[in-house]
């Protein structure tokens, strides 16, 4: 994600829609911790490891 971050800065590739999964995740994942503590092993983790999953699959 961040490589990605750079690349859109720079202007070599275009925002798509996995960028705004990874971003969502990423928000959602901070939201989440700053409220009540992110653990991977937990339930409400599976939108973040869903988009996870997506990254893998489009890499």
């Amino acid at each position: 994600m961040a490589t990605r971050s750079i690349l859109i800065y720079l202007r070599k590739v275009r925002f798509s829609l996995l960028d705004a999964f990874n971003i969502g995740a990423l928000a959602y994942a901070l939201g989440f911790f700053a409220l009540v503590g992110f653990r991977s092993s937990n339930d409400m983790a599976l939108p973040v490891q869903l988009i996870a999953a997506l990254n893998l699959t489009m890499l």
